[in-house]
């Protein structure tokens, strides 16, 4: 089993990069350096990024020692680091809640924090990271340091970000999916129920689909739903939301707009995908010797306060 690292009272004076280190003295004498050499190798072999803060008023912030993990999460070298300060590498827009709590803990407010921020890596580029924060103290209580470990959360945020997109797009598509769609609608009739205005939502879907599939495939029926949905898109306005609800059937959302006007971009988008596809068939779109081709139907309800 690992060893427990030392408390807070019996941490040593750790160098600082390119000093020399102390030779280890023998067991038993004063000072305890089996629990120093235990938290050396504990802070030097860590897997994550660890570095002690200073936290005096002259120079809060600034990085008194670095491991190697930190050098290889952040892309500059340990020298470097100790020539930085936290804030350094701390993406602009996460300064203020670090700042805040690490002020916070050193008035003795919060025992510890741990926040989601982002590094700006050597080479310029975002790098996802949860950092936590200790304080370390003197035996009569004065702040020496922090202790500031930060891991790579950046797989974990691209993961995230995939499932929150699963969650609210039409994986075929592309398009909003129907809980999305919902969520936009009730926040527009939200929004006309407070401020007045109008606005429009059109359903569409496509004649005779279940004979596309049934004849051709479904690879042929989920190609004629992807050039549907872009054409649809090239043909709304960007204040505009479109999402495929499932199957053949689409719908529009139209801000500001009234059912005629709901009629007219609905009609206009369902008529350039009709002729789109008609003109495919004319040029030749074909899948295993057979030509294919559909229509777009449409429905247009508006609402107007």
């Amino acid at each position: 089993m690992p060893r427990a690292l030392p408390r807070a009272d019996q941490l040593p004076a750790l160098p600082r990069a390119g000093e020399q280190r102390p030779a280890r003295a023998a067991a038993g004498t004063p000072g305890d350096p089996l629990d120093a050499e235990a938290f050396r190798s504990a802070f030097e072999d860590a897997p994550i990024g660890m570095a002690l803060v200073d936290v005096s008023p002259g120079a809060p912030g600034r990085f008194v020692r670095v491991n190697q993990a930190m050098a290889e999460l952040t892309g500059y070298s340990r020298n470097a680091l100790v020539e930085m300060d936290y804030a350094a590498l701390t993406h602009r827009d996460d300064h203020d809640e670090d700042d805040g709590r690490m002020a916070e803990l050193v008035d003795g407010a919060i025992e510890r924090y741990q926040l989601e921020e982002r590094y700006i890596h050597a080479r310029g580029h975002v790098v996802w990271v949860i950092v936590t924060v200790t304080l370390v103290r003197s035996s009569s209580g004065t702040p020496l340091h922090a202790i500031r470990q930060a891991m790579d959360i950046g797989a974990r945020k691209q993961l995230d970000g995939q499932l929150e997109y699963l969650a609210d797009h039409d994986p075929l598509t592309g398009l909003f999916n129907r809980r999305r769609f919902h969520q936009e609608l009730s926040r527009q009739l939200a929004y006309v129920r407070r401020y007045g205005g109008g606005g429009a939502v059109a359903m569409l879907d496509l004649d005779h689909f279940k004979q596309i599939n049934d004849t051709f495939g479904h690879n042929v029926g989920d190609e004629a739903l992807v050039k549907t949905a872009q054409l649809l898109r090239d043909r709304l306005r960007g204040t505009d939301i479109l999402a495929r609800l499932g199957g053949d059937k689409f719908a529009i959302l139209l801000p500001r707009a009234g059912s005629s006007a709901g009629q007219g971009a609905a009609g206009g988008a369902a008529a350039r995908a009709a002729r789109r596809q008609r003109r495919g068939r004319r040029t030749g779109t074909c899948a295993d010797g057979q030509c294919r081709d559909h229509a777009v139907r449409r429905r247009s309800h508006g609402q107007r306060r």
